[in-house]
């Protein structure tokens, strides 16, 4: 399993939603970032999810929260989702 950095960004990048890559088309035609729509953008995912798009087991996941990287959030007693953002930033090599 690959785990670089430019495989978790590509991940990122092959799940983005059709607002993102409008944006990303728009930052690399030159232009200034976009903002994007609070309803358009991920706030909340599961571990599968955060797991997938980090190109990273489930296990993996739940290692970078218990270390204080990720931000689990508990919805229901025993389900948690994940703050995107930190996913991001993983990614990102910030994490």
């Amino acid at each position: 399993m690959n785990t670089s950095p430019e495989h978790a960004r590509l991940s990122l990048l092959l799940s983005a939603t059709p607002g993102q890559l409008a944006g990303i088309d728009q930052i690399l035609a030159g232009g200034a970032a976009p903002v994007v729509p609070l309803a358009e953008r991920k706030l909340l995912v599961t571990q599968t999810t955060g797991a997938k798009a980090l190109g990273v087991s489930r296990w993996t996941i739940a290692k970078l929260a218990k270390q204080g990287v990720l931000r689990r959030v508990e919805i229901l007693p025993g389900k948690s989702l994940y703050v995107w953002a930190d996913l991001e930033a993983v990614a990102a090599g910030k994490g």
